[in-house]
């Protein structure tokens, strides 16, 4: 075996071991740490007891199958000149504990508690839409375009998510 075919093969299985570490490090990724959030200064501000949010932070990822570019009948340009670009990520656990004792009395409601579920999230970002003020090449006109009103817009962003929460009081 000649030393560039070894070289080749050498290289192949680099990208091949790469490939699949990244694969690995988007699932490590999705697992959040717990991140409790500092609200001591609603004490002060309120004068009550300030209560506690715990939450993830999340970590948007490239997401897979950008749609690019295609051809439109009777326009000089592109639908999607500007390609829209798929984000996926993990909505975080979130658990929330406010005490209301001071609020309510002793002698009701301690407090009262929210959690929000972690769930998957996939969001493609808005692409404008831009048409020239020209048709496309029209053969009763030997081959020039003809004028017409200009097009513009903006195609709108897509957003999907399966957000779930609980109420609780103690």
């Amino acid at each position: 075996m000649k030393k560039s075919t070894r070289g080749a093969l050498a290289v192949a299985l680099a990208c091949a071991a790469a490939a699949a570490a990244g694969a690995g490090t988007a699932a490590q990724a999705a697992e959040q740490p717990s991140v409790t959030v500092p609200l001591n200064g609603l004490e002060y501000a309120l004068d009550m007891e300030a209560p506690e949010l715990t939450t993830g932070v999340p970590v948007p990822l490239p997401g897979e199958g950008l749609d690019g570019p295609r051809y439109a009948q009777d326009s000089l340009l592109p639908e999607r000149a500007v390609p829209r670009f798929p984000v996926s990520g993990v909505l975080p656990d979130t658990q929330l504990s406010a005490p209301l004792t001071e609020i309510l009395g002793e002698d009701t409601v301690e407090s009262v508690g929210a959690e929000a579920r972690g769930s998957s999230v996939e969001a493609v970002t808005p692409t404008p839409n831009l048409d020239l003020p020209l048709t496309a090449p029209q053969p009763d006109l030997w081959g020039l375009p003809a004028p017409k009103l200009p097009n513009a817009g903006i195609e709108a962003p897509e957003l999907r998510a399966q957000p779930a929460a609980n109420l609780g009081l103690a």
